[in-house]
């Protein structure tokens, strides 16, 4: 969807990016620009850097950056045309539209209305005679009608059409009932999604209900939660359930469990920061929706196989954002609800204290259902938890390893001597391996958004500081536009840069991050904001751009005599042209 440039720029001009930044988090004045601690990522070090003459933000720790649209993305879990709508609302302007933006709008905006009074109709079936079987289920599972109001929770009867009957009445149609994952068109008429379920709204960050997870009670029905598909609402992979109320608890850190009762449990019994992935595996874009908000998560999954397996496969993705974990260790109870109900509030405190960090729990679950006084299993279990111990500081690695010392009643110097060959050894693969990638894809791995960097490094720097530079200079661009063209940039995403920011020049329109980001990606974003951030110092810009131009063209002129040979006629002669220009 795309937005008028103008309203784009006055959108931003009426949300200074200090002020919109500096309402979620606490900045510091740090000459011309403002730092703090970065949102999207965890540190105690002050990375994120606001820069009020650009209106941009970039984080040197972990690459986020852009504008004031791509900072409420990412940290309001939204869309761009609902970015850019949140903060029209904040400036209390209007959004013009053309008309396939303004039939996008008009269905979302249905979809909301729908939902919320298909979640109105649940909730008043659980009320009626109707819904005395939910009732009865949610009471014996400890509900008072508080929690219940609170989260909205409601009933689908056991009956083919009763919401759709109900939004027909309303004035929705069955396109939307469709559209919104309510009801499924049949040759035999059609029939609702959801029967005989518990429902439980979901609902964005702003309090929308954009979703349903509908909780059987029947037991022959082998799916136990059903969730809303995707809709133009709704993916299940950005949402986590609760995560409207949980935001306001989150400050020092969010717990995170498997099932929707459980979190209704929690929040019941004051564990307010609770929230659920919706019938998935954690994903990458929940893990930075959580970042977001807290820089601790407690993984409080099931105690069955599958919750441990979750677990272990939920570690790395929490990892990877910097996130600290703790594991409680549940024992007599297979869910956070069954735990609470058995042993109260008090002591399940208790267990959330004696948590233990993820590196422990990995040993223990490697341990678990071994015979450690037969030596050959203790051989087994040490070299099972090689690759977890090599990742530790040499801190935690001490720590460990003496642990280990007494528990397996080994020399701690005899495991230190284990580990360091298996060090040495991945080393040495890694190292082998990098070679062997190098001299095939000449490093294109090691740059995930512009593959082709590491291969033409020399080339790549020039084209980033000539870009940079332009984006916080536009005024060079006449300089700049009669010497190179944007198809004379070798690496894929620059090229494409320069594709946008050339044209968007030479219309006069300007440099605006807001320009690139209807065809950029977040990341893409970061990258683009980074370029103006990580600009060195320049005593003479012509110069120091000429420069970058002849790197660019020069590198160019490298083509291979295999490429060249493929040419057709046509290319062929704009390349020999395009030779002699580089010449001249």
């Amino acid at each position: 969807m795309r937005f008028d440039e103008q309203f784009l720029q006055e959108v931003k001009e009426r949300n200074n990016i200090v002020d919109l930044i500096g309402s979620y988090l606490p900045l510091k004045k740090a000459g011309r620009l403002f730092s703090g601690l970065c949102p999207f990522h965890a540190e105690k070090t002050p990375s994120f850097m606001v820069y009020p003459d650009t209106q941009s933000y970039y984080c040197f720790g972990c690459g986020a950056g852009g504008d004031a649209i791509t900072f409420i993305m990412e940290r309001e879990n939204l869309s761009y045309p609902e970015a850019v709508a949140f903060l029209a609302e904040r400036a209390g302007m209007k959004v013009p539209e053309d008309d396939a933006g303004r039939e996008l709008t008009d269905l979302r905006q249905r979809l909301r209305e729908m939902n919320r009074e298909a979640a109105v109709f649940y909730h008043q079936v659980l009320c009626s005679d109707a819904g005395r079987p939910a009732r009865e289920y949610l009471e014996n599972r400890g509900f008072d009608f508080n929690i219940i109001r609170h989260f909205g929770i409601g009933f689908a009867p056991d009956q083919w059409r009763s919401v759709s009957d109900h939004l027909r009445r309303k004035g929705f149609h069955e396109t939307e009932m469709q559209q919104g994952w309510l009801y499924k068109k049949t040759d035999k008429g059609g029939y609702d999604l959801f029967r005989n379920r518990v429902m439980f709204p979901v609902f964005d960050l702003r309090g929308n209900v954009v979703a349903f997870s509908g909780r059987t009670l029947s037991k022959e029905d082998p799916r136990k939660y059903l969730n809303s598909g995707d809709t133009p609402l709704f993916s299940k992979g950005r949402f986590l359930f609760a995560m409207n109320f949980a935001k306001k608890f989150a400050d020092k850190s969010l717990i995170l469990c498997e099932g929707n009762l459980d979190v209704v449990a929690m929040h019941r019994a004051g564990f307010q920061n609770t929230v659920a992935s919706l019938g998935t595996a954690l994903t990458e874009e929940q893990v930075r929706l959580i970042s977001s908000y807290t820089d601790r998560v407690y993984l409080l999954y099931d105690s069955d196989g599958a919750g441990q397996k979750a677990i272990e496969r939920a570690i790395p993705l929490l990892q990877a954002r910097g996130l600290q974990i703790r594991i409680p260790v549940m024992t007599g109870a297979k869910d956070p609800d069954e735990y609470l109900k058995k042993f109260g509030a008090l002591r399940f405190s208790k267990m959330m204290e004696e948590s233990i960090d993820a590196t422990d729990w990995q040993i223990r679950r490697a341990g678990s259902g071994m015979d450690l006084q037969d030596p050959a299993q203790k051989a087994v279990y040490f070299r099972s938890l090689l690759p977890t111990l090599a990742r530790l500081s040499h801190v935690e690695q001490d720590i460990q390893l003496s642990r280990l010392s007494q528990q397996l009643n080994i020399a701690k110097e005899a495991l230190i001597a284990d580990l360091r060959i298996y060090i040495k050894k991945q080393a040495k693969k890694k190292e082998n391996a990098d070679r062997f990638d190098l001299s095939l894809a000449g490093r294109e791995h090691l740059d995930k958004l512009n593959p082709e960097k590491n291969r033409h490094f020399r080339a790549a720097r020039s084209e980033e500081l000539l870009l940079g530079w332009l984006m916080a200079h536009p005024e060079f661009y006449p300089f700049c536009a009669d010497k190179i063209r944007p198809e004379d940039f070798i690496t894929p995403l620059n090229r494409r840069i320069a594709e946008t920011l050339f044209s968007n020049l030479k219309a006069g329109a300007g440099a605006d991050l807001c320009l690139f980001r209807e065809r950029f990606t977040a990341e893409e974003t970061g990258r683009i904001s980074g370029l103006i951030a990580r600009l060195p110092a320049v005593t003479d810009p012509e110069a120091t751009l000429q420069d970058c131009i002849d790197n660019i063209l020069s590198e160019g002129r490298k083509k291979s005599s295999e490429q060249v040979a493929k040419l057709d006629d046509d290319d062929l002669l704009s390349f020999i042209d395009h030779l002699r220009k580089g010449k001249d």
